[in-house]
């Protein structure tokens, strides 16, 4: 979804709060998430952050929580 000319998912990602996911015909985007999803690791933010990590990846959350 785009909002004022920026791409809302790739800002999400960018800042740790999602992660890039890949998806099959609907891959127009891949390459700038998953830019925007090491960006974020790197810069340790959201998710990323080494204080606080995710520790289970969202999959591995609702398997346990379901």
């Amino acid at each position: 979804a785009w909002y004022n000319g920026k791409l809302l998912n790739e800002q999400l990602v960018k800042e740790g709060y999602a992660l890039a996911a890949p998806r099959i015909p609907n891959n127009k985007y891949d390459t700038r998430l998953i830019k925007a999803q090491e960006y974020a690791r790197i810069m340790g933010y959201g998710i990323w952050n080494p204080e606080q990590p995710m520790r289970l990846s969202p999959s591995e959350f609702r398997r346990q929580h379901h």
